[in-house]
């Protein structure tokens, strides 16, 4: 083997392995800190270890904190009212280790299969008419949501939250984790 062969190898090596937590080079992980700068915004500032079972027990103690609570939507309905598309959302909460995973599937966020319960929030913005359909697209049942809002009331067993911002994160990008791998494990 040449020296500028087994040179470009030892190279092609140490770059590899030193990039493992570089997406798309390699496959790695990387915390998740938001898709976007202003999901991040609300990332840094949220929240992300209080439970909605912490919350029912002690609402007041956490009305005026911004949580990070992910969850898959239940049920959906819109409303058009005043020029605003409302997202009115029952979501099923679901436990996340906020670990972005970039191996070969597909599927970029494992949530654990334990549950936590139901939340619900209302969602608006003043859509265009393509931003509309997309809205509509992402805001299904089954698709993922990453909500940050604030705890404003308990309804029954529902903990209702303000919608700060709304992660929507469509199938495919997603697993709920098989029942044999638990929290922390």
């Amino acid at each position: 083997m040449n020296t500028y062969r087994r040179l470009f190898l030892i190279l092609f090596v140490l770059i590899s392995l030193t990039s493992l937590g570089c997406p798309g080079i390699v496959p790695g992980s990387k915390p998740y800190e938001g898709l976007s700068e202003r999901e991040a915004d609300h990332f840094n500032r949220s929240q992300r270890d209080i439970s909605p079972s912490a919350v029912r027990s002690r609402i007041a103690q956490y009305q005026s904190t911004e949580v990070a609570w992910p969850g898959l939507i239940k049920e959906v309905e819109l409303i058009e009212k005043e020029g605003k598309l409302e997202a009115q959302l029952l979501v099923e909460y679901y436990h996340y280790d906020w670990i972005l995973d970039y191996g070969v599937q597909m599927e970029k966020i494992f949530l654990y299969p334990q549950r936590e319960g139901l939340f619900a929030t209302t969602c608006s913005f003043r859509p265009n008419a393509s931003s509309s359909k997309q809205f509509r697209s992402y805001a299904e049942v089954g698709n993922l949501l990453i909500l940050y809002g604030t705890p404003q009331r308990v309804d029954g067993q529902v903990v209702v939250l303000t919608c700060n911002y709304p992660r929507f994160i469509t199938k495919g990008w997603f697993r709920i984790q098989s029942e044999e791998v638990g929290v922390g494990q």
